[in-house]
């Protein structure tokens, strides 16, 4: 499977991918993560498919979603794999942006991985 690119994604999803987010009020510090949250949002829009939004009230479904692994010698986060859970509505640390299957879950973890480690810094 060749590598997907977040223009390619983006006008799928029907957005510019050069018109982020104005996080120009957000403390430095957060800057770079709210932009590689929308990203990552865009992403799954694009690649689930037409229409699917998570439904976190039903238990049957299951939700996959990328983990990330730190790699000391990299100094970065590394893709680990994808997990999938029939999560439901639980309050706490969550993952909001799932994808419909291991698949597509996997596909974004590997070609995004400097996107998701924007997130996660």
């Amino acid at each position: 499977m060749s590598k997907l690119k977040w223009e390619v994604l983006a006008k799928k999803a029907g957005v510019n991918p050069k018109a982020l987010p104005d996080v120009s009020m957000y403390p430095e510090s957060l800057k770079k993560r709210a932009v590689a949250d929308y990203k990552i949002g865009i992403i799954a829009m694009a690649l689930n498919p037409k229409n699917r939004k998570a439904d976190y009230s039903d238990s049957n479904e299951w939700k996959w979603y990328p983990w990330f692994r730190y790699d000391k010698a990299l100094g970065r986060f590394v893709f680990g794999g994808s997990l999938c859970d029939d999560t439901g509505a639980i309050a706490g640390a969550g993952v909001r942006h799932t994808f419909a299957t291991e698949e597509l879950s996997n596909q974004a973890g590997k070609d995004f991985e400097d996107i998701y480690n924007d997130q996660l810094s």
